[in-house]
């Protein structure tokens, strides 16, 4: 066996846990709104509205509390300035993912190591329901071995509750496991839970991180037990 790496991989972890948007898939949604006509500008004024001044509006969709047309007309009343473009973001948005095929393939050797595979995310249920039946991310969410999303379990990040909700329901330990998101106060709120957790940049900076930490010779799975 080769010399451990520092981080991650100094210790065992019987579970992976991961996030989706911009962890899995990269979420491009400024560039959904270029194509559709928006000046950069533009797109960019867009998704901050969207996305964090009325972020509010967006959490009751992960949420499954509001549907999308009822959440399109919400943003309309806030933004009428926008209304069709936004209406066409929730519409049409996640159609301008992209998707790392190489990066599922690295999951799934680690996976073969006894690894656990597991989601915490925060998506919308007509989002997420596009990712299983028509984007290449379908097949590995199919093969995971548990999820907590937020539409599915009412709960959004940070809240710790949706943490403990994939803990109880597939009966997994936090001290076990290891968390990858895109977000730091997401991957804060794992740790008070008592999960190892990392702040990834994209999904390509995962699937390094993940070969070099997780691959490269190092024994980091509770195979079997």
């Amino acid at each position: 066996m080769k010399k451990q790496h520092g981080g991650a991989a100094a210790k065992k972890y019987k579970n992976l846990v991961f996030d989706i948007g911009n962890v899995l898939v990269e979420n491009r949604y400024v560039v959904a709104l270029e194509n559709f006509g928006l000046a950069a500008e533009a797109a960019e004024d867009v998704y901050e509205k969207v996305f964090r001044e009325s972020k509010d509006l967006w959490k009751l969709y992960d949420l499954g509390s509001i549907g999308k047309e009822a959440l399109a007309k919400e943003y309309a009343s806030r933004y009428p300035e926008y209304a069709s473009e936004i209406a066409w973001l929730i519409d049409r948005g996640e159609d301008y993912s992209l998707y790392f095929p190489e990066l599922y393939e690295v999951i799934d050797q680690i996976r073969s190591l006894g690894c656990g595979i597991y989601i915490i995310s925060n998506y919308p249920k007509d989002f997420f329901e596009n990712l299983e039946e028509k984007s290449p991310l379908g097949p590995f969410l199919r093969k995971t071995d548990g999820m907590a999303v937020s539409f599915r379990v009412n709960l959004t990040k940070p809240d710790p509750e949706i943490y403990r909700a994939l803990y109880d329901s597939c009966s997994i330990r936090p001290g076990e496991s290891i968390f990858f998101d895109d977000k730091k106060e997401n991957v804060e709120a794992a740790r008070e839970t008592g999960m190892d957790a990392v702040v990834v940049k994209s999904p390509s900076d995962l699937r390094d991180r993940l070969v070099r930490e997780f691959l490269e010779g190092t024994d980091i799975c509770f195979s079997g037990e």
